[in-house]
């Protein structure tokens, strides 16, 4: 059982945790990250980044994916830039801090911050 707080009510962690200790549970164990990193998926890193924003507000929320490596940090990294207005890198840095086995993948994050730079001028 590894769950590391990132910030006020947010914590990143493996499949391995006690529910009791939460409010909420962001499960990304069904997400399969090499599928969805296509620009016409990213709606559901949208969707994963709202959720994350909705529950954080409400309470502790724990989310994760089966080892919290990969999926879980990236999408708090982006809840963190998208949310809380930090810089992307600085983002990312911050929950690799707080979760040491964190891999980041700026294969992922650059695309990601494209599309929703694209959808924001779209808008």
């Amino acid at each position: 059982m590894t769950q590391h707080k990132i910030c006020e009510n947010l914590w990143v962690g493996d499949d391995q945790y006690n529910s009791d200790d939460y409010e909420y549970i962001i499960d990304l164990r069904g997400w399969d990250a090499e599928k969805t990193f296509r620009w016409e998926t990213f709606d559901e890193i949208d969707r994963d980044v709202e959720l994350v924003g909705s529950r954080v507000k409400l309470g502790k929320t724990l989310v994760h994916c089966h080892g919290g490596i990969d999926r879980s940090p990236f999408i708090c990294a982006m809840h963190l830039h998208v949310n809380e207005n930090m810089h992307p890198h600085e983002a990312y840095d911050l929950v690799k801090s707080r979760r040491p086995q964190t891999l980041i993948h700026y294969e992922w994050m650059y695309p990601y911050l494209e599309y929703i730079g694209f959808r924001m001028r779209a808008d």
